[in-house]
């Protein structure tokens, strides 16, 4: 269930927000496209701290920077939701995304 419903119900929605729409929208008021990329990043990081723990903000970073920078390069929302996919479905697989499910408190 989770290889089906993940891209769709989760990757799609994040990526039409914090790629398509932050990119559109920011255009004019911030010309830098390296400073899109950084602050994409962030907001993506930020919205994941709702899992209250430093591991979901720390991968929903990197992973951020990694998403918007191939978005800014291909333009592209399903180049970015096929990776976004990709790399969330191996983080789950690797037993990671206990760190990205509401159910998980750290102590930090």
């Amino acid at each position: 269930m989770l290889l089906l419903f993940y891209p769709i119900l989760s990757v799609l929605p994040q990526e039409l927000i914090f790629r398509s729409y932050f990119f559109h929208r920011y255009k004019r008021i911030i010309p830098s496209k390296a400073l899109r990329i950084l602050l994409s990043a962030t907001t993506f990081a930020l919205a994941h701290c709702v899992y209250d723990n430093v591991i979901a903000i720390s991968l929903s970073f990197f992973g951020g920077l990694l998403f918007a920078y191939t978005y800014a390069h291909s333009r592209s929302l399903l180049v970015c939701v096929l990776e976004h996919s990709l790399w969330g479905l191996w983080i789950f697989t690797l037993g990671l995304g206990v760190y990205l499910d509401s159910g998980f408190r750290s102590s930090w």
